[in-house]
């Protein structure tokens, strides 16, 4: 996670200008949604087990 936040700012300050190779955004391709799959069903847990009321 990071990785991927650093690799962001890079590029949003500037700092980072060139492009990515198709390998490279595979990678992170595969590293976000393996995060937002994680998050997806930490949401679902909460909702479905009504974890957000304790």
């Amino acid at each position: 996670m990071d990785a991927l936040v650093n690799r962001r700012n890079s590029i949003a300050h500037g700092n980072f200008r060139s492009g990515v190779t198709a390998e490279e955004f595979s990678n992170w391709e595969t590293k976000v949604s393996e995060i937002l799959s994680v998050v997806t069903r930490l949401l679902y847990d909460y909702a479905n087990n009504e974890k957000y009321l304790a």
